[in-house]
């Protein structure tokens, strides 16, 4: 790194501090490091090629654990974002950080945590097959009466089990490059707007996503050149690109299937083309049932494809990276990216299928894939109807009718809201008809559909757009 540089950001820091007026944001280093970024991507740019690369090597190295570029250079690439577990250092930064636990002693704090974490590692000794959720299940048992053991188990459960080991493992089977998470979800939550902390009602995220987001991006830019150089923010990706993240999800009955594959709109676009997306999902299917892999009731493992309103229906920093954003030019429509949310009894039960299975499927990519008019002809030839009004940027679903709802009015939940681009009071077209937006309300938002008026006279799927003035 160029003498001087360090001195540079430290004073840039300092400076950023000093004119923050409020003594919380002063010692708030998620805010400070966004600060500082944002300063320094503006005055760095124009900065020489090779120093731009030291940069952003550093950066990497500060959010990734562990990254492998593809040998051969294929044209798929496999991530698993969640796959930490807060350790004791980052457990005390998080209480101290919440009012009912910013006065406990921190080396109350680290006793507790390093018990905990050796009684995870001692269970997991003697049966490796446990899954951490388990585990956690059974020690917030043995340690309910100690309010503050139990605050550690809670934080370590935001742990997405088994996937980082298994990025892994396929990308070495295929040959793909790969990511793994160097900080843990509590920390760094990718699947939020860079601006972003809240994860849940409960929890927020330390940093802002600014850094880690350009980071991700060029890695995915040195994968799709097949590159350790520096890629210049400017051109869009020429041929095909497959990029799949790895999540563990919970179950519910009202889920897309025991693995979702995410292909929602978010501001009219998708992160990857649904034929892309059911083409995924139709081979997890297919190599579901020839291994046999079936659930405790007999019935095969199911892959779904979640759309508009459906759980795990996708992020808009996903869309983004795809279509561009204030922050990036875009990777362009060759880009494809599909998020695997995995039930967890698959990933505990049947994790040797698991990896040969996605490992297939990414070669299979590679093959079918190989420039982007195997991909147009491909999207072509599985155009339906109801892809064609998604693509251009429209919902196509079914809606629920209530007596209670007035006239003119479609209450839409905040997903549905996103995927249009959207706020409650705008205007939309239901089947070419005007309606003012509002927000779905508490007791209607399970049902996760548009609700109209049982006054209104539509057949079971409509057509909603956004009306552009």
């Amino acid at each position: 790194m160029r003498e001087g540089r360090f001195g540079e950001i430290k004073a840039r820091r300092n400076e950023i501090v000093e004119n923050l007026t409020e003594e919380s944001d002063k010692k708030d280093k998620g805010l400070i490091r966004k600060e500082t970024f944002l300063i320094s991507e503006e005055k760095d740019k124009n900065l020489p090629t090779e120093e731009k690369k030291e940069i952003s090597d550093r950066m990497i190295n500060r959010y990734f654990l562990d990254y492998g570029i593809s040998k051969i250079g294929s044209n798929t690439c496999v991530d698993a974002i969640h796959s930490q577990m807060a350790n004791t250092g980052e457990i005390v930064r998080i209480l101290k950080q919440k009012p009912q636990w910013k006065d406990t002693d921190s080396v109350e704090i680290i006793n507790k945590g390093v018990a905990i974490a050796e009684s995870i590692a001692f269970i997991r000794e003697n049966n490796p097959q446990r899954d951490i959720f388990s585990i956690i299940s059974e020690l917030s048992k043995k340690y309910e009466e100690d309010k503050l053991s139990v605050e550690i188990l809670k934080i370590k459960g935001l742990h997405e089990d088994y996937v980082g080991s298994l990025a892994k493992t396929v990308a070495e089977k295929s040959d793909s490059s790969y990511y793994i998470a160097r900080k843990t979800r509590r920390f760094m939550d990718a699947n939020r707007p860079e601006d972003v902390r809240r994860i849940s009602d409960k929890n927020s995220r330390e940093e802002f996503g600014h850094g880690y987001y350009n980071a991700q991006y060029q890695l995915i830019k040195k994968f799709s050149e097949n590159s350790q150089d520096y890629q210049e923010n400017n051109k869009e990706l020429i041929k095909p690109f497959l990029h799949i993240s790895l999540h563990g999800k919970s179950d519910k009955s009202d889920d897309a299937g025991d693995i979702i594959i995410s292909n929602g709109l978010r501001k009219g676009n998708m992160p990857c083309d649904p034929q892309i997306a059911r083409w995924f999902s139709d081979k997890l299917n297919d190599k579901i049932k020839e291994r046999g892999l079936i659930k405790d009731n007999n019935d095969y493992y199911f892959s779904g494809v979640a759309k508009e309103g459906d759980r795990f229906c996708g992020n808009i920093v996903h869309t983004e990276r795809r279509f561009g954003s204030k922050t990036f030019n875009a990777l362009g429509s060759n880009y494809q990216y599909i998020q695997v949310e995995l039930c967890l009894p698959l990933r505990a039960k049947h994790f040797p299928e698991l990896q040969d299975i996605l490992g297939e499927i990414l070669i299979e990519f590679q093959e079918q894939f190989v420039n982007s008019e195997d991909l147009k002809t491909f999207l072509q030839s599985k155009m339906t109807p109801e892809d064609k009004i998604r693509l251009e940027g429209n919902l196509y679903t079914e809606a629920a009718y209530f007596s209670d709802i007035p006239q003119g009015v479609i209450q839409l939940s905040e997903s549905y809201r996103l995927a249009l681009g959207v706020e409650v009071g705008e205007k939309v077209l239901v089947n070419k008809r005007e309606f003012v937006v509002k927000a779905t309300e508490k007791d209607k938002l399970d049902l996760r559909k548009p609700i109209l008026s049982s006054n209104e006279n539509f057949s079971k799927e409509v057509i909603i757009e956004k009306v552009v003035l």
